[in-house]
């Protein structure tokens, strides 16, 4: 079982194997903690053996951050949901807690990276991160590459007079103008004299010519008119929400 809300790459087979070997009910994954202070997640309190006894909210530097990922035994797992049926809602991970008592949980440190994602801003800021060379390199790792869906489209075209650095642009992007520390999805246009930076351009965007967008998130099919700025901070994002594919403007560019 995982979450959705941490992202990681690791191979599933490896923890199936220790879960196998340690013989317990069910193992949790974690990794160290390599932040300050994180409210959003979840820590383990290891005991002897590398045996689960505790979970408790938020984690700090150095801590068992809990992965939101666990194997566990069928028969266990259907004797818990069966213990909850008449619950209207309750986490799985925090059902399991109560069972510490009765069954056996391993724990399992994953020594990759591992990244939070629980909101808007969150989602910034990892994406951010993906900029970092050394971190990128942790997360796609090239014996275990991460598939998505394929699109035909040309790579992305750089005009001449284009400035782009530390960017990640994907194919079919069209680039006239500014492009510093961004992240671009398909077919987004940049036009003469626009400008993006530190920011998020999801698919079929427009930057109209003189327009300058800044530590924001604009989602798909939208057209920022020109002349116009957009501007949050790297700890408050702008966020443009998506625009309605029948009202896009048609991009004529010269």
């Amino acid at each position: 079982m995982c979450g959705c809300n941490i992202i990681f790459n690791i191979d599933l087979a490896e923890i199936i194997d220790a879960h196998e070997r340690s013989g317990a009910h069910a193992t949790m994954v974690y990794c160290r903690a390599e932040r300050e202070h994180d409210d959003d997640v979840t820590a383990l309190e290891i005991g002897e053996a590398g045996r689960v006894r505790a979970l408790h909210a938020g984690c700090s530097f150095g801590g068992n951050k809990f992965l939101d990922c666990c194997v566990i035994n069928r028969n266990v797992l259907l004797d818990i949901i069966d213990n909850y049926q008449d619950v209207d809602h309750l986490d799985l991970f925090e059902a399991i807690e109560p069972e510490f008592g009765r069954i056996d949980v391993c724990s399992y440190e994953f020594k990759g990276l591992a990244l939070g994602v629980f909101d808007e801003q969150s989602y910034y800021q990892r994406s951010m991160e993906m900029l970092r060379p050394d971190l990128n390199d942790r997360l796609f790792n090239p014996d275990r590459p991460i598939m998505t869906k394929a699109h035909d489209a040309p790579p992305a075209k750089y005009c001449t007079g284009s400035t782009v650095c530390n960017s990640l642009v994907s194919a079919g992007c069209l680039i006239q103008g500014t492009v510093r520390g961004s992240i671009l999805a398909r077919d987004v246009i940049v036009e003469h004299g626009a400008s993006v930076s530190n920011s998020i351009i999801m698919q079929s965007c427009v930057i109209r010519s003189g327009a300058r967008v800044e530590n924001a998130i604009v989602d798909k099919n939208n057209v920022i008119p020109a002349q116009t700025e957009l501007r949050g901070t790297p700890d408050a994002t702008l966020i443009i929400p998506k625009a309605p594919l029948a009202t896009k403007e048609l991009a004529t560019l010269d």
